[in-house]
C-alpha cells in the first residue's frame, strides 16, 4: 500500500465522518424541534384551559378540573418527549451526551428526569390551586420553572455543542414568563393575568420549533448533496 492509497483511505474516512456528523446534528436538531412544539402546545393548553374552568362555579370541582387536566397534559407531553429523545439517543452514535457510555450515566439521567417531572407536578399543583394566589406559592412555582429553564439550556448546549439563537430566545422567554407571572400575582394579588405572561413563551417556542426543524432539514440536505465517499 503506497502513500496515495493511504491518502484515499483517509479522505474516505474523513468524508464518512463528516456525513455522520451532519446526520447526528440532524437527529438532535429534529428532536429539539419536536420538543419545542410539544411544550409550546402544552403551555398553550395550560394558559387557555383556565378560561374554561373559571366558568365552573363549584370551587372543589374547578380545582379538580384544573389538576386532572394539567396532570394529563404534563404526563402526555413528558411521555412523548421521552419517546422523541429516546429515539434520538438510539439513532445518534457520535454524540457523547446521548450515547451514555458509562454505566452511571443512564441512572443519573433517570434521576434527573424523575426529579424534573416531580418538580413540574408540584408547580402545576400550585398553579391549579389557590396556592398560586399566595406570594410564596407563586415564588416557588417561578423558582421551579427557572430551574427547569436552566436545565433545558444546559441540555441544549451539551447535545448541540452550543446554544443556537432560537434556543437562547426560547429559554429567555420561558424565564421571562415565569418571573412575569410571579410578579403579576405579587402585584395584583390575583392569577388573572398569569396566563397572559406565557404568551411570549408559546410564540417563541413554536418559532424555535420551526427554526430547529428547518435547520435539521438543511443539515441532512447538505449531507445528501455532498459527493459520495467512494
Amino acid at each position: 500500500m503506497n502513500e496515495d492509497d493511504i491518502s484515499k483511505i483517509l479522505d474516505r474516512l474523513k468524508c464518512v465522518g463528516m456525513k455522520a456528523t451532519r446526520l447526528d446534528r440532524y437527529i438532535i436538531a429534529k428532536a429539539w424541534g419536536i420538543y419545542y412544539a410539544i411544550w409550546a402546545l402544552s403551555i398553550l393548553l395550560f394558559s387557555g384551559l383556565p378560561y374554561l374552568f373559571y366558568l365552573i362555579k363549584q370551587p372543589f370541582i374547578q380545582t379538580v378540573a384544573f389538576l386532572v387536566s394539567y396532570l394529563v397534559i404534563i404526563v402526555s407531553a413528558s411521555y412523548i418527549t421521552g419517546l422523541v429523545f429516546s429515539k434520538a439517543a438510539r439513532l445518534s452514535k457520535l454524540n457523547s451526551v446521548l450515547k451514555m457510555d458509562s454505566k452511571r450515566e443512564p441512572e443519573r439521567n433517570s434521576w434527573i428526569g424523575l426529579s424534573i417531572f416531580i418538580a413540574i407536578i408540584i408547580a402545576i399543583v400550585i398553579i391549579g390551586s389557590d396556592v398560586l394566589l399566595n406570594s410564596i406559592g407563586s415564588l416557588v412555582a417561578a423558582a421551579i420553572f427557572i430551574l427547569i429553564a436552566i436545565y433545558v439550556y444546559s441540555m441544549i448546549k451539551k447535545s448541540l455543542g452550543r446554544v443556537p439563537l432560537e434556543g437562547l430566545i426560547a429559554v429567555s422567554a420561558f424565564i421571562f414568563s415565569a418571573v412575569g407571572g410571579w410578579l403579576s400575582v405579587l402585584i395584583f394579588h390575583s392569577s388573572e393575568y398569569y396566563g397572559d405572561f406565557w404568551i411570549p413563551t408559546i410564540i417563541t417556542w413554536f418559532l424555535a420549533s420551526f427554526i430547529s426543524l428547518f435547520n435539521a432539514t438543511n443539515a441532512i440536505s447538505d449531507a445528501d448533496t455532498q459527493e459520495g465517499c467512494n
